[in-house]
């Protein structure tokens, strides 16, 4: 278990692959349901110590069912992970000795 707060963002790799009879085969909305069922909860995150988080599921009522799209401040800094097409790695760094604690190093295509 995570001591402090944990964001999971999935990507296709846990949910959308997995009708492949290599990859066993299952039903892949049933998957992504059991993965939004297990790690999200629409105002905090995971670990011993969870942070305060906002879900586009609370936010926005025609996308209910998107838990796993959330958004969180810390220090006044906001992340946003945007889809693969995009972006392909976030590396957040959290320092408190640095004179800025919170980094973010982009990875793009």
């Amino acid at each position: 278990m995570f001591a402090q707060g944990v964001v999971y963002t999935p990507s296709d790799n846990e949910w959308t692959d997995c009708h492949r009879r290599s990859n066993g085969g299952y039903d892949p909305l049933e998957r992504l349901g059991k993965i939004r069922q297990l790690f999200y909860s629409p105002t905090k995150s995971l670990g011993m110590n969870p942070i305060s988080v906002i879900s586009q599921s609370l936010v926005q009522p025609a996308f209910s069912a998107f838990v796993e799209n959330q958004r969180w401040v810390y220090n006044d800094a906001r992340l946003q992970v945007p889809g693969a097409s995009d972006v392909r790695a976030v590396r957040v760094r959290v320092d408190p000795t640095a004179s800025s604690p919170f980094s973010v190093e982009l990875i793009t295509p």
